[in-house]
């Protein structure tokens, strides 16, 4: 697994990233942007990092681009997929050429030693080799969310994607798009191998089709640290990341650029050889309308030792999924409680009462019920 940074126009390995900092160039250009000076340019052997093309994103009609709210602890994080690209799969077969596709994320805490909930992000059928994909259309199932956080309170993290291909029967496609258009916006969870989560309610598959489904080995898996407070690492800026499951050839790096669209050249036009990849992007921005994600993340990893349903069957999970709910805010609210009691014997203008007090208010920023909510 390879993931290189798109910084300004350049493609950056972290070897390359690693060196700029040991030679001090990446505090010469962030000290010339503190200084707001136009002229702040940073050399890379792929391209160029500018003041102007810094944090930019997606070209607006006017010409101006949506730019990347910062990351960090304390802060809110979005992490979307923004292009999929399969390159060589999937594999052309004797009698016929497609195949359907399903794309699945988890996310979890490196100090968790359980495995995360897979979330079900993408499911299309007949795909051919060479394909891409940004956003699914208005008509179509999915969402390209795979983390959201209205505050990071977890530090360091660890992401993987996957891409499979098979022959899913219809009755999949069925409840998986069911599924997905009860969660609006926020991704279909795995609990278990064969139970599905989506807004409140849970969904038990057959449980052959299940196993078809979840336990198949994908075609494309690459794992990436998201590490904001590990000594040693370099912590995730708001940007794009192109992730590969091989290394891509320096030719390629030069003459492409990552984006929304994927790895586009400057002609415009769009890369089409056998190197299967993921762009993602990782975002600061508060989106009041994926708060539900957290609970229900937490929901999917505990709820099959709760319910016991029969194969295709469905079942309301409404006062279970409060009762976690709360669960989850009350523990938020312990730990900034305890939070609140440190900083009464602290001076307020010290560096440790703002630390503490940033950790406070991030705890708060997730607690989703007003009663638990601290009222200052």
């Amino acid at each position: 697994m390879a993931v290189y940074y798109a910084l300004g126009d350049a493609l950056v390995t972290e070897e390359e990233l690693i060196e700029k900092r040991a030679l001090g160039r990446m505090a010469e250009f962030s000290k010339a942007l503190r200084k707001k000076s136009a002229d702040a340019t940073l050399e890379f052997s792929t391209g160029r990092l500018t003041a102007d093309n810094l944090l930019s994103s997606v070209v607006l009609p006017s010409g101006d681009t949506v730019p990347f709210e910062e990351v960090g602890p304390g802060k809110p994080l979005s992490v979307e997929i923004r292009h999929i690209y399969t390159g060589k799969f999937p594999k052309k077969g004797v009698f016929d050429a497609t195949k359907d596709m399903l794309v699945t994320s988890a996310m979890k805490s490196l100090a968790t030693f359980n495995a995360a909930p897979r979330a079900v992000n993408f499911m299309r059928k007949d795909v051919r080799a060479h394909y891409n994909l940004s956003n699914p259309a208005a008509t179509e199932k999915g969402t390209p969310l795979i983390h959201y956080t209205p505050a990071l309170t977890e530090r360091n993290t660890v992401l993987t994607l996957e891409i499979g291909f098979d022959e899913f029967p219809d009755e999949i496609f069925d409840i998986v798009g069911g599924a997905l258009t009860q969660a609006a916006g926020i991704p279909l969870f795995v609990a278990g191998s064969t139970h599905l989560l989506a807004a409140g309610a849970i969904t038990r598959l057959l449980g052959k089709l299940g196993s078809r489904v979840f336990d198949r080995a994908p075609v494309f898996n690459a794992t990436e640290p998201l590490t904001f407070l590990r000594p040693g690492d370099r912590p995730p800026q708001a940007d794009f990341r192109l992730i590969t499951e091989e290394n891509a050839d320096l030719t390629l790096l030069q003459e492409f650029r990552a984006g929304p669209e994927g790895l586009i050249d400057g002609n415009g036009k769009r890369y089409d050889g056998p190197l299967p990849y993921i762009v993602i992007s990782l975002d600061g921005r508060v989106h009041d309308e994926y708060r539900e994600f957290a609970p229900t993340a937490a929901s999917a990893a505990l709820l099959e030792r709760f319910y016991s349903i029969r194969d295709g069957q469905e079942q309301t999970l409404g006062p279970l999924l409060d009762a976690l709910k709360l669960y989850n805010d009350w523990s938020f609210r312990k730990k900034a409680d305890a939070l609140a009691r440190d900083l009464e014997k602290l001076d307020s203008k010290s560096p440790e009462y703002k630390k503490k007090k940033a950790e406070h208010d991030a705890l708060v920023a997730n607690i989703l019920s007003d009663l638990l909510r601290p009222k200052n």
